[in-house]
């Protein structure tokens, strides 16, 4: 049996026997336009190949402007072509309007194209709805309205672009309102029926008026020209339609004169005015007095012009002016003083003095009781010292101004305070820390100063401080001599000063038989040395050094003890070196004979 296998191969044919969109035939790559709005379409494919299978996608779920159609053709043997067709729903060019409404008024089914509005109308409501949801709308001028015409304007655009405008006039009526916003009277609100007291003499007033509807107009009457008693405002507002008018009184009551001024205020022929000095010569007991009212039917009255006395005295004027308001007018006649200067009393620390002198008083003093008394008692009297005082000579100046505030006379007493005999010290500290007579003070080894402060209870004081340099070990003393303000008087302050010796113990030189060691060394002798020379010096001259070993010695190991005390006498170091005695080589014979003859090695004998 012969068998052959015949492979019949698999058809690679992709290509499309039909392709169309809604019936119309369309190819791969092709543009379809579609109505607005297309939201699918038919799609019809047959692939050429019976075998072949046909996937579409894109056909429904269309939106305005471009989108995909893609059409995938599988070939009985896998081959795959895709063909792409766009698909362009076109935009709607609709711009009508479904609704136009203002203030619920149809505008649409409007004849006139304008619509009337109450008076103070300042803005309306719109509702617009579009044909094509898809359209926008802009709305321009349905507020801020004004009396008369005004323009409201809807602009459609449809979705590709084009606009339309529809347009109605708002017609607001002309308002009717007289009503006041604002009514002033020299600054301050009024309203009608209002009575405005003025003050006297009043002849016009300020009158601000604004109405509530800026349209409407207004006239003033009776605010100028006024007399006393009382006067009518009036305001007569007229509407912004010119028919309807309100009117506004009112009354202006200028009250009676108060002017309670001066024309004429003269003092012995001269201009005075109310708090004016007048300088009078000494002794003048009465003056000449001339005053007049500016208001006629004032009345005038003066008293205080006569029985005058030394210093001041009150010229007074009252005028009363006719309404009952009363002004006082004072003036100080000033009739002059004398000029004496003397002083009745003036005593210091209870002595009588008088300008020059001198009071001795005790030391320490600080003040002194001054009392100085003026002839005149109209003299005024100023006293400058008497206290804080300082040892030493301290001013007592008293100054005399006489009545008349021009003369005047100066006495000056000195007051001499003793010096002080105060030897004590306020503060004694050495080296920060404070002290006091006879205490001790313990200083650190090689300390050779110390820092002394000194203060005395009186400031006047001296004092010398000695032996707080050069220091040395051991007991120090300090010595502060108080030396008082008056010179005599000393006293002296002493503290000893205890610096600690020094706790060196180490040594400068340590050597044996000239040859420099340290403490365990190892010195190798000569056989038979029985004794070293031995140099050990403390690095402090005043340590003490105390040497064992170095003679005597043995052969072998042989101790040597050097001890150093250092001079605070409790720091000690021990040194140790061994001194090694090393035995004799020395096999040589002294003597060798036989039978007394002295033979060497090798003879025969």
């Amino acid at each position: 049996v012969y068998t052959v296998i015949l492979n019949v191969l698999l058809s690679s044919d992709n290509s499309l026997k039909t392709f169309t969109v809604n019936g119309v035939e369309v190819v791969d790559g092709e543009s379809v336009e579609l109505d607005p709005y297309t939201s699918s379409v038919e799609v019809v494919v047959e692939a050429s190949d019976a075998n072949a299978t046909v996937e579409v996608d894109g056909g429904d779920g269309l939106e305005a402007g471009e989108n995909a159609l893609t059409v995938t053709v599988t070939a009985a043997n896998g081959d795959v072509a895709v063909y792409n067709v766009t698909l362009v729903v076109l935009l709607s060019g609709v711009i009508d309007l479904s609704v136009f409404t203002v203030n619920g008024v149809d505008v649409l089914g409007l004849t006139s194209n304008s619509i009337d509005l109450a008076p103070y109308t300042t803005e309306v409501e719109v509702e617009v709805v579009t044909v094509d949801e898809n359209a926008t709308f802009e709305i321009t001028g349905g507020t801020d309205l004004q009396p008369g015409e005004n323009s409201l304007t809807v602009v459609v655009t449809a979705p590709n672009g084009d606009t339309y405008e529809y347009g109605v006039t708002l017609v607001v009526a002309l308002g009717n309102n007289t009503e006041l916003a604002s009514f002033q009277v020299n600054g301050e609100d009024v309203s009608d029926g209002d009575v405005v007291d003025l003050a006297p003499y009043t002849t016009e007033v300020e009158v601000v008026v604004e109405t509530v509807d800026p349209d409407a107009t207004f006239e003033i009457t009776g605010g100028s020209e006024l007399v006393y008693g009382e006067n009518t405002l009036t305001v007569v507002v007229t509407a912004a339609d010119g028919e309807t008018t309100a009117e506004y009184n009112v009354t202006l009551n200028v009250a009676l004169g108060n002017n309670v001024e001066l024309a004429v205020f003269t003092v012995n022929g001269s201009d005075v005015a109310d708090g004016d000095y007048i300088d009078l010569d000494p002794y003048t007991t009465e003056v000449e007095v001339v005053a007049e009212a500016s208001d006629p039917d004032a009345t005038v009255e003066v008293s205080g012009g006569s029985e005058l006395v030394y210093g001041e005295n009150t010229l007074t004027v009252v005028v009363t002016a006719v309404d009952g308001s009363k002004a006082e007018y004072n003036v100080v006649l000033l009739v002059a003083a004398g000029d004496d200067t003397s002083l009745s009393t003036f005593t210091v620390a209870g002595n009588d003095v008088q300008d020059g002198d001198v009071v001795e008083v005790d030391p320490y003093t600080t003040e002194v009781e001054v009392v100085a008394e003026a002839t005149d008692v109209d003299a005024t009297v100023d006293v400058v010292g008497g206290s804080e005082l300082q040892p030493g000579l301290n001013s007592v100046v008293v100054t005399v101004v006489a009545a008349d505030g021009v003369s005047f006379e100066t006495y000056v007493v000195s007051v001499n305070v003793a010096l002080g005999n105060n030897v004590e010290l306020s503060s004694f500290i050495v080296n920060g820390s404070a002290v006091q007579d006879g205490d001790s003070v313990d200083l650190g080894y090689g300390v050779t100063e110390v820092t002394v402060l000194v203060d005395t209870v009186d400031l006047d004081a001296s004092y010398v401080v000695s032996g707080d340099t050069d220091l040395v070990s051991g007991e120090n003393i300090l010595t502060v001599v108080v030396t008082a303000a008056d010179g005599e008087a000393t006293a002296t302050y002493t503290v000893t000063l205890n610096v600690a010796f020094n706790s060196d113990a180490s040594l400068a030189l340590f050597q044996v038989n000239g040859l420099d060691v340290v403490d365990g060394a190892v010195v190798d002798l000569d056989p038979y040395t029985s004794s070293v020379e031995v140099v050990a010096k403390a690095s402090d001259s005043d340590a003490t050094v105390v040497i064992e070993g170095g003679t005597d010695l043995q052969p072998g190991e042989n101790s040597l003890v050097v001890t150093v005390t250092a001079a605070d006498g409790e720091t000690q170091l021990v040194y140790t070196v061994i001194l090694n005695v090393l035995l004799s080589s020395d096999n040589s014979l002294k003597t060798f004979t036989v039978n007394g003859v002295e033979v060497v090695d090798g003879e025969s004998v």
